[in-house]
């Protein structure tokens, strides 16, 4: 099949869409977003302030929209939270919410499951580095939580050995899906990936590691979005290194995520089905450097996957859709859709989808340097053609 021609989606974007409280900070991150108890409410995760040193994990409940409270951005409530300060931690950063109970507390969330990292510092050859460890919380929505509800991560090779950077990125059901790396670098600290990157499940109930195996001979994998289908199936959303000439040319980046990639895992063998990798706008000449950040189910059998691709012709995101057939296999090609943030500026990736909500990095029209975080809601009659078009998907 032809590549697919590009189509954009009409949205409303918010820029920056920050914590601006108490101790607020000129660097943040937007990296999840979960659907909350109310009508067109939203849980965004991410970090305010710098991610490897003095940042804390940012938590927003409420509406997404342009208004503004003396916390920040949109009209709802923020919650920052750090780990316990016994770890020893410049800084911590929240990722990916799991379960969200509805009762009193800020925004009306009475308790909230939470994966995230947080940095520790190391000395690399006489000077100052730091490692990325995973961390789980489950307990109240506060700014003061219990060290309990905290639990520490650190991944392991399947032979037992140690790793260097644990990533713990989304939450659903019993499992949190991330990935390790095992050597420290630029990948591992902007991408959370790397040339020697594998992916894992984590059992909160257990507490046990399973990593995760492909059907294919890539040399890397991540795994940053789950979602749970029944007790015996959840879908990982991520991607796998692609060693092709075209990628090459883009560099590490390019052979570390080289195609976005769906699988079904089966808590019960340990085994994984029905992978399947996709490139953006159904590309088949590996132009592209592809990458699946998340997964959120919209129904009818459609999958909705935020994505982030790059080649030598600029950078392009959205959501991708994809479709899982009566065989149970996924669709052989995807439906995407490219953000077009217009006057706000220019959409650099887009890191965590739910339903209409959407949230990542802009690249602000202002001209100042670097990205901020944005929030923003498709427009309802555009969301329901997307996922009517998808149903043709084969």
């Amino acid at each position: 099949m032809a590549q697919q021609p590009t189509i954009l989606s009409p949205a409303n974007f918010y820029s920056p869409f920050v914590y601006t409280g108490t101790g607020a900070s000129s660097e943040n991150g937007a990296q999840g977003i979960k659907q909350a108890p109310g009508r067109n409410r939203y849980v965004i995760t991410g970090t305010s302030g710098n991610i490897t040193s003095e940042g804390q994990g940012s938590v927003y409940v409420g509406r997404i929209n342009g208004a503004s409270t003396s916390q920040g951005s949109g009209s709802g409530t923020w919650v920052l939270m750090d780990v316990p300060e016994s770890w020893d931690a410049p800084s911590s950063s929240i990722y990916g919410p799991g379960a969200i109970r509805a009762g009193q507390g800020p925004g009306g969330i009475r308790s909230i499951q939470l994966a995230g990292t947080y940095s520790q510092p190391i000395n690399v050859d006489g000077k100052e580095a730091f490692i990325t460890r995973g961390f789980l919380y489950d307990g109240p929505l506060t700014s003061t939580p219990n060290d309990q509800n905290f639990t520490a991560f650190n991944a392991t090779r399947p032979d037992g050995g140690p790793t260097t950077d644990t990533f713990l990125h989304s939450w659903s059901g019993r499992l949190v899906a991330g990935n390790y790396t095992l050597t420290n670098g630029f990948l591992a600290l902007t991408l959370n990936t790397g040339l020697d990157s594998s992916a894992f499940v984590l059992d909160t109930v257990t507490g046990e590691q399973h990593n995760l195996t492909y059907q294919d001979d890539s040399t890397s994998h991540t795994a940053f979005g789950i979602w749970k289908n029944n007790k015996t199936s959840y879908t990982i959303a991520g991607g796998r290194s692609v060693i092709d000439p075209a990628v090459k040319k883009l560099g590490s980046m390019g052979e570390a995520l080289g195609a976005a990639t769906l699988v079904d895992y089966d808590p019960i063998t340990g085994k994984t089905s029905n992978q399947r990798s996709y490139q953006y706008n159904n590309d088949q000449t590996n132009t592209y450097v592809t990458h699946f950040e998340g997964i959120f189910y919209a129904g009818k059998g459609i999958y909705q996957m935020p994505f982030t691709a790059v080649s030598s012709q600029g950078e392009f995101a959205g959501t991708a859709y994809v479709k899982r057939r009566n065989n149970g296999r996924f669709s052989r090609e995807a439906l995407w859709s490219t953000f077009d943030a217009g006057s706000e500026g220019t959409i650099a990736s887009n890191d965590s989808s739910a339903g209409r909500g959407n949230t990542g990095l802009i690249s602000p029209a202002s001209g100042d340097d670097g990205v901020v975080p944005y929030a923003s809601i498709l427009n309802g009659s555009s969301y329901r053609d997307l996922i009517s078009a998808a149903q043709d998907l084969r």
